[in-house]
């Protein structure tokens, strides 16, 4: 038997360098938190993803770490798939 268990949040990069989070259920806030630290929200497949776009390496570091801090306030059941 399987059993799926779908976390709250999924952070992660693509390929082509952008850094993506998922929000699997409404955590208050978070799209103010995410928008704040440079995301763009995005439609796909009826889902909001969360975009932040190439740049440094730093600068994507931080402001993933920021926008992953913000909502750590909210759940702690959170996927890092970078």
């Amino acid at each position: 038997m399987s059993l799926l268990d779908f976390p709250d949040v999924f952070i992660g990069s693509t390929d082509d360098g952008h850094t993506f989070i998922v929000i699997n259920r409404r955590i208050r806030d978070a799209d103010r938190l995410l928008t704040q630290a440079g995301f763009l929200a995005r439609e796909h497949l009826g889902r909001t993803l969360y975009l932040l776009p190439p740049g440094t390496a730093q600068d994507a570091h931080e402001r993933a770490g920021i926008a992953m801090y913000g909502l750590l306030a909210h759940t702690h059941d959170l996927v890092d798939l970078c």
